[in-house]
């Protein structure tokens, strides 16, 4: 698969050398030329798939040019513990509080959505947050 600028600047390019590249040289964004089709045997059959193998296979539509079995070890590498932050401190006092406005506010607030996602990605925002 190549990518494309939004901007129509850039020669199409694969899918690392436009993951190097950060935005297209143009200053446009890296989008795919086409975007894969999916059928729906290929949808049924993901279903029994794990998350990280699922990921594998949806990486594998777009990464045309890293090899399958390098994109499965990648996705079933978890992240190290060295490198995972902890960003529970928000959610939990919203949790022990029954009041809706406090979750509101904390909802909201960048501390809150940085925890509820914290479980999703493999970083939060600690570093821009008060955690």
């Amino acid at each position: 698969m190549q990518f494309i600028s939004t901007r129509g600047g850039m020669e199409p390019l694969p899918y690392s050398e436009t993951l190097l590249e950060g935005l297209a040289t143009d200053g446009g964004l890296a989008v795919p030329q086409a975007l894969p089709h999916v059928d729906a045997g290929t949808l049924a059959s993901w279903r029994r798939l794990s998350y990280p193998e699922l990921a594998a296979e949806v990486l594998g539509l777009f990464a045309t040019d890293i090899p399958r079995e390098d994109l499965a070890r990648m996705t079933a590498t978890p992240t190290p513990a060295s490198r995972r932050t902890s960003c529970h401190c928000a959610r939990s006092t919203a949790a022990s509080r029954s009041s809706a406005s406090v979750r509101g506010r904390l909802w909201r607030s960048r501390t809150w959505r940085c925890s509820s996602s914290a479980r999703s990605w493999s970083t939060c925002w600690s570093a821009t947050t008060a955690c």
